[in-house]
């Protein structure tokens, strides 16, 4: 996993993370590479918009694209959405 930069400016009085605010956050233009903050600490790395598939209750995340592994991850849980830090 890479560090994390700052936070990505959202909607201060929505409470909770949705389904349509990560879709939107994937889709913005252009396209940084990202990260999203799990509530146990956890961070994935999303390096590709098409490197997750969002769905209601769930986003899947790319882990290693060459094996197909992917982290399923309940939107319930998702604390924060931020941009990965440029690798140095």
């Amino acid at each position: 996993m890479t560090g994390l930069g700052r936070t990505r400016r959202r909607d201060t009085t929505q409470n909770m993370i949705t389904q349509q605010l990560i879709g939107d956050w994937l889709h913005e233009t252009p396209f940084k590479p990202s990260a999203v903050v799990m509530s146990d600490g956890s961070r994935y790395t999303i390096a590709h918009p098409e490197a997750a598939i969002v769905s209601r209750n769930v986003i899947m995340i790319g882990t290693d694209m060459e094996s197909d592994r992917f982290a399923r991850c309940s939107i319930l849980h998702v604390t924060d959405l931020v941009d990965a830090a440029p690798k140095s």
